[in-house]
């Protein structure tokens, strides 16, 4: 069970990982006081960081899939990269909204 369901949820489980993390950090630099410098370099390298990895799970999916591939190959290939879109569209204010209010 576990084997058909994991195509489908790897990269949205990312995705939310990395959501909760770069939010944690933005409390945490603000509560501690970081430099704004060092605090936007840390957003911005969460955030490549997690595109990263997204793209190498997407490029993991598709060297792994069989020549006549599945159904769930397919979807789990496109949900990762929606996952991908999603995470670029919205962790991208973390690049230029203020850090701490």
């Amino acid at each position: 069970m576990t084997r058909i369901i994991a195509p489908f949820l790897i990269g949205f489980t990312l995705w939310s990982a990395a959501f909760v993390g770069l939010y944690a950090v933005q409390g945490l630099g603000c509560h501690w006081g970081w430099g704004p410098g060092l605090h936007r370099g840390v957003l911005t390298a969460g955030y490549l960081l997690t595109l990263a990895i997204i793209g190498w799970v997407i490029h993991w999916q598709f060297a792994r899939r069989s020549d006549p591939s599945t159904m769930v190959q397919r979807v789990g290939v496109m949900l990762s990269i929606c996952a991908l879109i999603a995470s670029a569209v919205i962790f991208a204010p973390s690049l230029y909204a203020s850090l701490c209010i």
